[in-house]
C-alpha cells in the first residue's frame, strides 16, 4: 500500500509538474499560428496592391530577382558561416594544443567563458567547473593592489600586459604564475596562466649562489680583478680596495680608471706585463711596484700579480681577470734573510781562515811549508765568494817568525 501509495504521488506530482509547461505549448503554438495567418493575409494584401499598380511580367520579374538574391545571399551566409565554423574549431584546437600553460578569454566582469583542457593539470578544475566562473578562483586579483591602473594602462598603451600573481589549486595548494593578458576589440580579455614555480626555484637558487660568489670573492685574502681589453677596471673585490686605500669596491671603481696608468709606480714593467700577455696569455707572479691611489702617504708597495686573458669562442679578446697580492713583507724578509746569508759567509770565512792559519802556524811538521799553504784560506774563502781581506788580522797575529 505504501509502495502504491508512493508511486500515485509521484504520479500526481508529476502530473502537475507537467501542466504549466503544456499550458506555455499551447500559448506558444498558438501565436506562431496567428503571427504565420497574419503574414499570409498581410503578403495577399500586398500582391493584390503590387499586381493592380506593376504590370504582371515587371511584376513576375521582381519576385524573381528577389528570389535569386535571397538565395545568393543564403549562399553567403553559409558559406561565412562554414569559413567561421572551420575558424573556431581552429582555434579550439589551438587553445586545447598549449600545453602546459592555461589560455582562459573572461568578459568584462573577468567571467570565464572559455579554457583549454590544461586548467585541469595546472589547477586541478575541469574545463567545464570554471565556466561562468570569475578568475579569483584560480588567482588572486592583481587589481586589489596599489597599482590596479598599471594593467589597464599597459593594455591601453601596448595590447597586452604581463605580470605575475600567486595562483591557487583546488586542493587550496599556491603556486607563482605568470600571467600575459590581452584586450580583446568586442570587450573581456584573454589570459595565458603559466606556472614558473621551476623558474622561481632556479632564480632563488641562483641568487644563493651568486651571494655565496660574492662572498667568496669579497672574503678573498688576495684582490681580484677583473678589466676590458685596454685595461678599464670592470669589477674589483673589497679586499683589493682596501689594498690601495679605498674603503669600498665602489669608491676604487669611482676613483681608479685602469690598471697601468693609475697603479703601476713603473710604467716600463706594465709595458713587460702587457708584452708577457700578448705572448703567453696569462702571467703568474709577476712583481712589480704599485702605488696607493686611495692612501698616498703610504707609498708604493711590492705586489705579484697573476693574470689570464679571457677570450670568445672566435679567439677575440674580452677581458683580463686577475689576482694582486701584497708582497712586501715578503720582500722585506727575503732581503733580511739574504743579508743575514751574507754576514754568516764573512763570519764562516774568517773562522775557517784563523782555523788554517792557527794549525800552520803551530804545527812542527808543516815548518818550510808555510808559505804555500798560507794562501789556502784566502784561496778558500775567494772561492767561496768570501772576501780576501777577512784573513789580514789573522795573518798579522799568527804569521811565523823566520
Amino acid at each position: 500500500m505504501k509502495a502504491r501509495a508512493a508511486r500515485l504521488g509521484r504520479a500526481l506530482v508529476g502530473q502537475q509538474s507537467r501542466e504549466p509547461r503544456n499550458v506555455l505549448v499551447v500559448i506558444f503554438l498558438a501565436i506562431v499560428l496567428a503571427v504565420f495567418s497574419l503574414t499570409i493575409r498581410l503578403s495577399e494584401a500586398v500582391y493584390h496592391l503590387l499586381v493592380g499598380l506593376i504590370p504582371p511580367r515587371i511584376f513576375n520579374a521582381v519576385l524573381q530577382f528577389l528570389f535569386l538574391y535571397l538565395l545568393g545571399l543564403l549562399l553567403v551566409t553559409y558559406r561565412r558561416w562554414r569559413v567561421a565554423n572551420k575558424r573556431e574549431r581552429e582555434l579550439e584546437n589551438i587553445i586545447s594544443s598549449i600545453s602546459p600553460d592555461a589560455l582562459l578569454v573572461a568578459d568584462p566582469e573577468r567571467r570565464i567563458v572559455m579554457c583549454n583542457p590544461s586548467v585541469k593539470q595546472m589547477f586541478g578544475f575541469e574545463p567545464e567547473e570554471l565556466l561562468g566562473r570569475t578568475t579569483d578562483l584560480l588567482y588572486g586579483d592583481r587589481r586589489s593592489s596599489q597599482r590596479f591602473h598599471e594593467i589597464y594602462d599597459e593594455l591601453a598603451r601596448r595590447g597586452y600586459h604581463i605580470g605575475q600573481a600567486r595562483g591557487r589549486k583546488r586542493n587550496g595548494s599556491t603556486m607563482p604564475l605568470e600571467i600575459v593578458s590581452g584586450e580583446l576589440s568586442g570587450g573581456g580579455v584573454v589570459l595565458l596562466l603559466r606556472d614558473i614555480s621551476d623558474r622561481v626555484q632556479a632564480e632563488e637558487a641562483l641568487k644563493v649562489s651568486q651571494e655565496k660568489y660574492t662572498a667568496i670573492v669579497n672574503n678573498a685574502l688576495v684582490g681580484i680583478f677583473q678589466t676590458s681589453a685596454d685595461g678599464k677596471f670592470l669589477m674589483v673585490n673589497a679586499t683589493l680596495a682596501r689594498l690601495f686605500g679605498f674603503n669600498m669596491p665602489a669608491e676604487f671603481l669611482a676613483k681608479v680608471k685602469s690598471l697601468g696608468p693609475d697603479l703601476f709606480a713603473d710604467q716600463g714593467r706594465y709595458k713587460d706585463l702587457e708584452r708577457q700577455l700578448a705572448v703567453q696569455g696569462n702571467v703568474s707572479n709577476f712583481e712589480a711596484s704599485l702605488q696607493r691611489p686611495g692612501a698616498p702617504a703610504n707609498g708604493a708597495f711590492w705586489a705579484a700579480l697573476s693574470v689570464r686573458a679571457v677570450r670568445d669562442p672566435g679567439g677575440a679578446l674580452l677581458t683580463y681577470e686577475g689576482i694582486i697580492e701584497d708582497i712586501s713583507n715578503r720582500r722585506d724578509a727575503e732581503e733580511t734573510m739574504r743579508q743575514s746569508l751574507d754576514r754568516l759567509r764573512k763570519a764562516t770565512g774568517s773562522i775557517i781562515d784563523v782555523m788554517v792559519m792557527a794549525v800552520e802556524a803551530r804545527d812542527p811538521y808543516t815548518s818550510g811549508h808555510q808559505p804555500p799553504t798560507w794562501g789556502c784560506p784566502a784561496t778558500r774563502s775567494t772561492a767561496s765568494g768570501w772576501p780576501g781581506s777577512s784573513t789580514t788580522w789573522a795573518r798579522s797575529r799568527f804569521r811565523p817568525k823566520s
